[in-house]
């Protein structure tokens, strides 16, 4: 993997800058209410985090693109409701930037 193919850097809410080791890349998720979605981890960049997505995913979930959010999230491998394997929250200072879309 070259320099080229990872994510640009982000700036943090604290002012520090994200900088991604791994490519961006699309996860599809469940949260604790059963709405399933996804999201595109290593990027606050919409556009180019719907183009990853694709609109047959898009179309088969229903999801609203419109209502797309940035937000940064981080995985954690328990579930504070001990219902999944892991689960994600949200953590501006430890976590990767991401796009999320839900139905």
């Amino acid at each position: 993997m070259t320099t080229a193919s990872l994510p640009a850097p982000v700036v943090r809410p604290n002012g520090k800058t994200w900088r991604g080791r791994k490519p961006v890349r699309v996860e599809e998720f469940t949260d604790p209410w059963d709405d399933t979605g996804f999201v595109v981890l290593g990027t606050h960049d919409v556009a180019h985090a719907l183009a990853l997505l694709g609109a047959d995913r898009v179309f088969e979930y229903g999801l609203n693109v419109e209502q797309a959010r940035t937000d940064w999230w981080r995985r954690v491998p328990w579930d504070p409701f001990g219902s999944y394997d892991s689960s994600y929250i949200t953590d501006a200072e430890r976590g990767t930037p991401c796009v999320v879309f839900a139905p």
